[in-house]
């Protein structure tokens, strides 16, 4: 395999990785989201349920109701509690898939950069070599010209 073939190689595996921590990066960006979503249901869950408890004790409650009440915000508060963790990991998983990301198009970069400066040194050793072969062509046209 030659420097370019091998160089592509490389060029290839790089942007299958980049293309596999972005599609990660989204699959937990949309986890997310939807962390995001049902924390926000809960709470505003929990705000209704407490003006309809808010409302119902100014009516005036009875010892059962105001501990039904009571038991059933202590799970709502519960459930927050656990949403509010999840939240958190999603908020951890993604900012991870994040950097990796970053990182494999960092490495995707630096690798096409590298094949660009193969290609423009390239470029440049073939003008060379052709500049050296017309001097040396004119050089000999010279010579055969004079004598």
């Amino acid at each position: 395999m030659s420097r370019p073939d091998a160089l592509q190689a490389v060029i290839r595996v790089s942007e299958e990785r980049e293309r596999e921590a972005t599609r990660l990066m989204v699959e937990r960006r949309q986890q997310l989201e939807h962390q995001e979503a049902r924390m926000t249901e809960l709470e505003d869950y929990r705000k209704q349920y407490l003006e309809q408890f808010q409302q119902a004790g100014s009516q005036g409650l009875g010892m059962g109701q105001l501990n039904e009440y009571r038991i059933f915000l202590s799970r709502l508060d519960q459930a927050l509690q656990q949403q509010r963790q999840l939240l958190a990991q999603s908020r951890q998983a993604y900012e991870e898939s994040r950097q990796h990301w970053l990182t494999r198009r960092q490495e995707r970069r630096a690798v096409e950069k590298l094949a660009e400066r193969r290609r423009e040194e390239a470029l440049r050793l073939a003008l060379r070599r052709e500049q050296r072969e017309n001097d040396e062509f004119a050089s000999r046209c010279g010579k055969n010209g004079m004598a």
